[in-house]
This record gives C-alpha cells, structure tokens and sequence, in this order.
C-alpha cells in the first residue's frame, strides 16, 4: 500500500508507532536547506558582482536557525523542519517548526524576498523531512544560491559559497545572473 500525505499535514502528526514504523519504507527524496531569509532593496540588487559578497543577517543572532524541506516542496512562511546552524558545524536537524527560520518583517515597499540555499549533499527520509527526528546533522552541498521569491516561481539570480564574514557568514558571489535589476516586489 502507498500512501500519500501532504507536507504540513505529515509534519503535525506523531511519529508511527515502533512496531509500524519498522515496516514501513520511507522515499528518500532530494533536499534543501533554506539557510537565510532576507529582503534585499531592489535598487541593490544591479550591485550585485562577481567577487561581492551578500551577509545573511540571520548568521549573526543567537540561536540561528534555518529550514530543511524537500527539493520539491512549494516555498511557503515556515514548511520544512527546523535546523540549527552554526556552519561550518553541520546543520543538525533541530524541530519541526521555529519561528526564528520566518521571513523577517518587510522593511520596505521596494524590497524584495529572497533565500539562500544550500542543496543536502545527498537524500534525505521522508520521515526526517517530517520532523520526527532531532540532532541528526543534514550534510550541505558547499555551494548555495540566493532565491528570488518575487513572481510566479521562484528564481536563482546568483551563486557562491558561504564564507565567514565579521561574526557571521556571507554569500561570497561567483555567479550572478544577467537582467536581475528590479524584479516585481511581492506584496
């Protein structure tokens, strides 16, 4: 028997029982971890350069804290399971909801919704992405991208790797795209 459950749905419910957890075979599925969730000014954005650094404000506060969700799970306000962060440590699988991990307030009419990224190096079990499990570290791919969550779908604009930046982390730019200059703020 299959069976399918959405996301938050699967996420509110308790773990299966022991003797029914053993028996059932959970997909391992792709996976990412949404690192930073920031507004950026949309006059910024044509700054953006190779060799430019982009800080994530989130890394400089206590108890920083990010979102684990399936490759192919819609964006929305808080899905996903909460993870702990405090790179270059792993993140570690932390609960399934943190408020901390939530698109801060939006600072402007002009700004912009973004989210840095980072691919998990390899699958993760639909039961870890249902939140059942805490302290387990998640593996991250070295490179992240930064998202624009302004439009229809959601959009790379650039590439590079977390680098350590004062008392927290930066996106270090090796890629940006062309033609990102004022895209459609979310309102």
């Amino acid at each position: 028997m299959r069976l399918e459950l959405p996301w938050a749905l699967l996420r509110r419910l308790p773990p299966a029982p022991e003797a029914l957890g053993r028996r059932m075979r959970w997909p391992a599925l792709p996976s990412v971890a949404i690192v930073s969730r920031m507004w950026l000014d949309a006059d910024e954005l044509p700054m953006m350069e190779v060799g430019g650094a982009v800080v994530l404000p989130a890394s400089v506060q206590p108890g920083w804290r990010g979102l684990l969700r399936a490759a192919a799970e819609r964006v929305g306000v808080d899905n996903g399971v909460a993870l702990a962060l405090a790179f270059p440590a792993p993140p570690r699988l932390a609960s399934i909801a943190s408020t901390d991990a939530t698109m801060p307030a939006r600072p402007t009419d002009t700004s912009v919704a973004f989210e840095l990224r980072m691919a998990a190096a390899h699958t993760v079990s639909a039961d870890r992405l249902a939140g059942w499990f805490t302290g387990e570290t998640i593996e991250v791919a070295s490179r992240a991208g930064l998202w624009c969550l302004a439009g229809a779908e959601p959009r790379c604009i650039a590439t590079g790797r977390l680098q350590s930046w004062g008392a927290g982390w930066a996106l270090a730019l090796e890629h940006v795209a062309q033609g990102i200059a004022h895209p459609t703020p979310k309102h």
